[in-house]
């Protein structure tokens, strides 16, 4: 038996917040430094995918895009706290890996989103985007067909009438990937919403997914819901609807969206 010893090729020393204190071999040539993560030659920050970090500082260069919801979102049992008084009442806590970094992983990172797209009159439709990775279940399925220009595949969830209201009388119908809501060029307003229950990204999809399934199209459809009203809806009312049956309370309104404080009840999801 002959053994070889073969010297590393590339080797980094960390300090402890991921600043190079010294490399040897090929290490000033590759970029993929510390956390695997790029490295830029000429300002020394780690991309991440959603924001750049500064290792010589140990900080972040902007906000976390998911906000602060974040660190509140696994406090199922707060929900009611979180609606009445706001983020300051809640406990933190951490959604990444489902508050369990040292024994769990988040390899699906972001993955649903609530935006909104412009229509008639300066309001807003909104809908939810559901976009997963290679190593989700989803990423083959045909609801999930189309592509973002980073390779990730989406599908969206919203509703819209049956007929060319107002002039007609119109019932609130939902649809996957409605052609509207799949064009990206559209598109004001994004926020990610994380799941307070610690599914994991693929079943907090499919909770979305099953709601969705369940609706029975017998809502009626108007521009402008009124809460005194339980039988007029639209789509606004139908993304809060969704969310409230899913997650347990309704995030904050995109700007100027009738209705989505309206939520569709439950009883329209048998």
């Amino acid at each position: 038996m002959i053994q070889y010893h073969i010297p590393n090729a590339i080797a980094y020393e960390y300090g402890p917040f991921g600043e190079v204190v010294r490399s040897s071999g090929l290490g000033a040539l590759n970029p993929f430094q510390f956390s695997t993560k790029y490295t830029d030659s000429e300002t020394g920050l780690n991309y991440y995918g959603y924001r750049y970090y500064n290792p010589s500082t140990g900080r972040w260069m902007s906000r976390d895009p998911i906000e602060e919801i974040a660190f509140c979102a696994l406090h199922a049992n707060e929900k009611r706290k979180f609606r009445e008084h706001g983020l300051q009442k809640l406990k933190p806590s951490y959604v990444f890996a489902n508050n369990n970094a040292i024994g769990d992983i988040d390899f699906l990172g972001l993955d649903v989103f609530l935006e909104a797209h412009p229509v008639a009159g300066g309001y807003n439709h909104s809908f939810i985007t559901l976009m997963v990775c290679s190593g989700s279940k989803f990423f083959n399925d045909p609801r999930f067909s189309h592509t973002t220009a980073d390779g990730k595949h989406y599908a969206t969830i919203g509703a819209g009438p049956t007929g060319w209201y107002p002039f007609t009388f119109s019932y609130l119908i939902n649809g996957i990937d409605r052609p509207k809501d799949i064009d990206r060029s559209t598109k004001d307003y994004s926020v990610q919403i994380p799941d307070p229950g610690g599914k994991t990204d693929d079943a907090f999809i499919e909770s979305l997914l099953d709601t969705n399934s369940k609706y029975n199209e017998k809502a009626e459809y108007t521009l402008f819901p009124n809460p005194t009203d339980p039988y007029w809806y639209n789509s606004n009312s139908y993304v809060s609807g969704i969310f409230q049956l899913t997650i347990g309370f309704i995030p904050e309104a995109p700007p100027n969206t009738p209705g989505f404080n309206d939520p569709v009840p439950a009883s329209y999801f048998p």
